[in-house]
């Protein structure tokens, strides 16, 4: 496969044509200043309608191309006339070479200072460097607008870009990393394992499929190993820290635990492709069958604010519960027919209800396929299903740990308000859950004769009860039409 700048050429990855032919703006040389026994500063003159000006450098090492350096940092406001980044961390001596770029948003338009480099000779003394003059740019190219939208660690980008495609013209495992490993405890436990099995992800004619099996369809299991055996993932398991991650590698049958007695796949860009801020669109067909729901998520790549209880945030692009039939206790409906745009901040059912919008459909949304689409900027969040909003988050979640009944939320006051924890970069994950702790209610009833979910929330059983029903779910699973079906994912920037 073809790659630009080390990136698949499937993303149609960001073309940074920093330029300008408009706006008079010139980034002026820089003023250096290195001091002892550490310490950096790199400083332009503040002009009108600089916005913001970022620093990307490497210390005796060249940068590739949109490389964010092992030096870097973004400056909001200027000092006493200046835009300066300082980094008092950086030990430099005589002869040490630093490798860098420039990036300055002027008014609406970002400007780039690239390939550039500067010598320490002296301490204490402010340098100006020299830059040579630019190559005369052709007045036809198109210039780019500054846009917020990072990637990758935070390169900038430009405005109204497509940073990402995905066409499933085959599985490029080089995006599309495939999880091993068990659901964590301290998250919603679904009742299923993530593994990489051909048989539960695969591509077939454009089309990416995620489909669930039954653990009693591998290859050396049986009823009585899904109640006395072991699965240990080994090597093979890509757990989500390196805390305790005997949870999500090993499972063994004991006691009221049974392992996992479904087989399902995720699939995520978290090795390949992240970003801040944007829109992702993807053209999908979500399952049908009792007790699955789609897993079309945005997912921190950083756990920034903690490890655990979805502290750092889960952006659900297109949820629903994907039973044909499903009601409420008191006889509410919440079946396929209610796609869910869906914030999840903490575990819980009434945690689901606060951050969650419901589009009413014609029919069950695993019935067809549809555009889902989700718009993230850092003051609101927007959902749509074929290009109709139906859910807006722009409000701050929560204004204390006790307003909003999350312990953890204390942790969001470091961030950017008003959407903190999501300020932060995240990548796309695609598959199928199976039951769980939070999403389905309890005593909810499902199918013409109104069976009773039969397990309860709070039960360290709930995962036996679940498949000890299994004469009753799984008739409902009807092959790749209980998978989720991905035709298309794009990502833009805004």
């Amino acid at each position: 496969m073809p790659f630009i700048n080390g990136f698949p050429k499937t993303y149609i990855f960001l073309i940074l044509a920093f330029i300008n032919t408009v706006s008079s703006y010139k980034i002026p040389p820089p003023t250096f200043v290195v001091t002892q026994p550490t310490g950096l500063k790199v400083y332009i003159p503040d002009e009108p309608g600089i916005k913001l000006f970022a620093f990307h450098a490497k210390i005796n090492e060249q940068l590739e191309q949109n490389e964010v350096g092992t030096v870097n940092g973004e400056v909001l406001q200027p000092r006493n006339g200046v835009w300066t980044f300082e980094d008092g961390r950086v030990a430099l001596k005589p002869g040490d070479k630093i490798f860098y770029w420039i990036y300055v948003q002027n008014e609406k338009l970002a400007f780039r200072l690239e390939e550039q480099q500067f010598e320490v000779t002296e301490y204490n003394k402010p340098t100006i460097t020299n830059i040579p003059e630019p190559e005369v740019v052709e007045p036809t190219k198109p210039k780019c607008e500054f846009s917020r939208t990072t990637i990758n660690g935070g390169t900038h980008v430009c405005k109204n870009t497509l940073l990402f495609e995905e066409t499933f013209d085959k599985l490029n495992t080089s995006v599309w990393s495939r999880e091993v490993k068990f659901p964590k405890d301290t998250e919603d436990a679904e009742f299923c394992s993530y593994q990489d099995r051909p048989e539960n992800s695969y591509v077939k004619d454009g089309v990416m499929y995620v489909v669930p099996s039954l653990q009693v369809d591998v290859p050396g299991y049986n009823e009585t190993e899904i109640r006395k055996g072991v699965i240990n993932f080994g090597s093979r398991c890509t757990p989500s820290t390196f805390l305790n991650n005997n949870i999500e590698c090993i499972r063994r049958a004991q006691g009221p635990q049974i392992l996992s007695p479904v087989v399902s796949a995720q699939l995520s860009t978290k090795h390949s492709f992240k970003f801040r801020y944007g829109k992702i669109v993807m053209r999908a067909k979500l399952p049908t069958g009792d007790w699955l729901f789609p897993q079309l998520y945005l997912k921190s790549s950083q756990n920034v604010y903690g490890d655990d209880n979805f502290v750092n945030g889960l952006m659900r692009i297109a949820f629903i519960r994907s039973n044909q039939y499903l009601q409420t206790a008191d006889g509410r409906e919440i079946d396929g027919l209610y796609l869910r745009g869906m914030l999840v901040l903490d575990r819980g059912e009434a945690n689901r209800e606060k951050w969650m919008k419901t589009e009413v459909g014609q029919r069950h949304w695993g019935s067809d396929f549809h555009e889902y689409s989700l718009t993230w900027s850092d003051e609101m969040i927007t959902m749509a299903v074929d290009g109709k909003p139906y859910a807006h988050f722009r409000d701050k979640f929560c204004i204390n740990s006790q307003s909003c009944n999350i312990l953890h939320s204390d942790a969001w006051e470091t961030g950017i308000p008003p959407l903190a924890p999501f300020d932060q970069e995240v990548y796309v994950v695609l598959g199928v859950g199976v039951g769980g702790l939070s999403d389905f209610p309890e005593n909810c009833v499902t199918g013409n004769d109104r069976h009773v979910k039969p397990w309860r929330n709070t039960d360290p059983r709930a995962e036996r009860y679940f498949y000890a029903d299994k004469n009753s779910w799984y008739p409902t699973w009807k092959g790749v039409e209980s998978g989720l079906q991905v035709d298309w994912v794009r990502v833009y920037s805004l």
